[in-house]
């Protein structure tokens, strides 16, 4: 029985100390063992048991609690800032490809976009789309479709500068945002990346797979009013590559004055 339960038991009852209490409550259970209770007295002390083996329970679950309060106040505020970094990081984190949510991902969009705006800095936005990703499933299964999709992601991680801001936008979309990046060098690098990903091999138990993405770029500019306005123009460049055929990079054009 739960140690506090048993100090409970010994104040309301008035025995004198812990061991009075364990002696009395043996003596019952022998005591109704030997017949020496009439048979509701045996059933009301069964209930009586049982309920203690309830509330017993119930004050474990209230000491464990106690004990992590009491460990949580021991951490030092190096550990709790860090146990707070883990989880803003794991809040801003999609959790299959270990990239940018798409939260975070549009958090700093608009400091990129606000960034040009005071200051005219460079930035280009990216936003690629893996070519007939339902294809891909239907033939090979959700579970090989995931290894695609971490695939692209590790590549994106593996050919990206550190300032670099790459998300899972959402599905089977990614999005990349180059900071200190004109549209020309933009699309040269979506070039180069459309084509590691094309020379990609994914062996899964149903096969190899070989897949291509297609890939829009739109540069920032004084004309955009808002970030959305950037994201529409990169995904504008993202259609026009997949009506072109798919497997190749588009950069927005913005219309002749």
């Amino acid at each position: 029985m739960n140690r506090l339960l048993r100090q409970q038991l010994r104040r309301v009852a008035r025995l004198g100390d812990e061991a009075d209490t364990t002696q009395a409550l043996a003596e019952l259970q022998a005591l109704s063992g030997t017949g020496g209770l009439s048979p509701g007295s045996a059933r009301l002390l069964n209930g009586l048991d049982e309920l203690l083996q309830r509330i017993s329970a119930s004050y474990d679950h209230h000491e464990r609690d106690l004990a992590l309060r009491e460990r949580s106040l021991q951490l030092s505020s190096e550990e709790l800032e860090e146990a707070q970094n883990k989880l803003l990081l794991l809040s801003r984190t999609d959790r299959l490809t270990q990239l940018w949510n798409r939260g975070h991902w549009q958090e700093r969009l608009q400091e990129a976009f606000e960034r040009h705006r005071r200051s005219g800095a460079d930035a280009s936005l990216l936003i690629m789309d893996i070519d007939h990703f339902k294809a891909i499933n239907d033939r090979y299964g959700h579970p090989a479709g995931d290894q695609v999709i971490c695939r692209v992601a590790q590549t994106l991680r593996e050919h990206s500068r550190q300032t670099d801001v790459c998300a899972r936008y959402g599905g089977e979309e990614f999005s990349i945002i180059l900071p200190d990046t004109r549209q020309p060098g933009a699309s040269a690098y979506a070039e180069s990346l459309r084509k590691k990903i094309e020379a990609l091999d994914i062996e899964t138990d149903h096969g190899h797979i070989r897949f291509t993405i297609s890939i829009g770029v739109a540069e920032t500019s004084t004309d955009f009013q808002h970030p959305d306005h950037w994201l529409v123009c990169a995904d504008q460049a993202l259609y026009q590559a997949k009506r072109d055929g798919r497997n190749r990079v588009s950069s927005f054009a913005p219309p002749s004055a």
